[in-house]
């Protein structure tokens, strides 16, 4: 561009700048072809194919680890698929992020896309799978895993494998003001640690869990539900 700008003001400018285009201005300064033991015209082709020269190929080096990685640990136990049958996914909230927006009350108040839901935390659960609990829309569930329990109502999704359970996160703080205090429940509060040892992660996708019904039921607070959006608003916790 300053070449092509130079060659449209003329006069001093095209003087400094002389080359016409780029492809001159490099083979004038940047004379690498002469040593690249190739034509003018092959170096530059290759130029331009591979966005630049390079005088050899070299050759990749392996990174080397400053400190030695800890063995991983033993695998979970054996019975633990019949003791937490449900392989649970958590998945940011499409307004509260990881939590993050849960002091706002306008993204609250913003429905999730695919549940309609606001205001709350929820556990998906496939239709199949909630027949077999005996549970449906809006029933509270607790969901337990190894590293703890948490209650939630459920939403029955038709758009999940049976043997799998979704959670948002986003909710269930502690404090962070009042929109956001003490409404819904952390699923983050049942993730096991992750089996790399003692990084302190958690194991966002290897965690299973088993669903107990309590017997309660909660109004979901959904788009086309004004009632339970209304209810929560208040204050409520689920």
């Amino acid at each position: 561009m300053l070449l092509a700008l130079a060659q449209m003001l003329g006069g001093a400018a095209a003087e400094a700048l002389p080359w016409r285009n780029e492809v001159e201005f490099l083979k004038e300064t940047a004379p690498y072809w002469r040593s690249a033991g190739t034509s003018e015209t092959a170096f530059w082709t290759d130029w331009r194919r591979r966005g630049g020269w390079w005088a050899g190929e070299a050759a990749p080096r392996a990174p080397k680890a400053k400190t030695q990685v800890a063995a991983m640990p033993a695998e979970r136990p054996a019975d633990d698929t019949n003791v937490y049958p449900y392989q649970l996914h958590v998945y940011p909230s499409n307004g509260l992020s990881d939590g993050r927006g849960a002091n706002k009350s306008w993204l609250q108040e913003l429905p999730d896309p695919m549940t309609t839901m606001t205001w709350q935390t929820w556990v998906e659960l496939n239709p199949h799978t909630a027949e077999e609990l005996g549970v449906h829309d809006g029933d509270v569930v607790r969901i337990a895993s190894r590293a703890g329990e948490i209650e939630t109502p459920v939403y029955v999704y038709h758009g999940i494998a049976e043997d799998v359970v979704a959670m948002p996160v986003g909710q269930g703080h502690g404090q962070y003001g009042r929109w956001a205090e003490g409404r819904g429940a952390n699923p983050m509060k049942i993730l096991v640690p992750a089996s790399a040892g003692e990084s302190g992660a958690l194991a966002w996708g290897d965690t299973r869990v088993r669903i107990t019904p309590t017997g309660e039921s909660v109004t979901l607070a959904r788009l086309e539900n004004p009632d339970g959006i209304e209810y929560l608003r208040g204050g409520a916790a689920h």
